[in-house]
């Protein structure tokens, strides 16, 4: 079982995404992200890596912004498993 990131390391490694831009994301460090994009089930392996977790962070903008269910599931809600 993986442990989940802190707030603090997630925090950080979103405010470095943020100053480089979402572009530039497998610059920037990901340790935390690719955590939480592996406890919500979007990251299997380093294979997906990278499309795991732009499928975190569109999921958690969608959940923060009052947006729909995912496309692919009527009643799933991958964040809630993080």
């Amino acid at each position: 079982m993986s442990m989940l990131p802190s707030r603090e390391e997630l925090t950080g490694e979103l405010r470095e995404l943020r100053q480089r831009g979402f572009p530039r994301l497998r610059l920037c460090p990901r340790d935390a992200l690719r955590a939480a994009g592996t406890a919500a089930g979007f990251c299997t392996g380093p294979d997906d890596e990278l499309d795991g977790i732009e499928d975190l962070l569109r999921a958690a903008v969608r959940r923060l912004g009052g947006g729909g269910e995912p496309r692919d599931a009527h009643d799933y809600d991958p964040l809630a498993r993080a």
